[in-house]
């Protein structure tokens, strides 16, 4: 399972700088908190094959699913995981 992971925002928070205003993936004027990132940037590196978003709380933010891991649980997981990546792949 992929637990907890943080949103650019947080980051910038983490070190001590402001929270941008910008998405730096998509050049929205929002601030790029986790929901933001994960469910509606248009970026196509966060955007691609991305499932719709979960109903279920847990599984929008830690994407645990709420019952087995079935196909849909399974896009859930590899889509946030793929997020999760790209930021720390571009964290600057």
């Amino acid at each position: 399972m992929l637990g907890s992971a943080h949103s650019t925002a947080c980051y910038d928070k983490m070190r001590g700088h402001e929270v941008r205003e910008q998405c730096p993936f998509c050049g929205e004027q929002i601030p790029p908190v986790w929901e933001h990132l994960s469910w509606h940037c248009s970026a196509e590196q966060l955007s691609s094959g991305r499932p719709e978003v979960p109903e279920d709380e847990l599984q929008n933010r830690l994407a645990w699913p709420p019952r087995g891991c079935d196909a849909y649980g399974r896009a859930v997981l590899h889509h946030m995981a793929r997020v999760r990546a790209t930021l720390r792949e571009n964290m600057n």
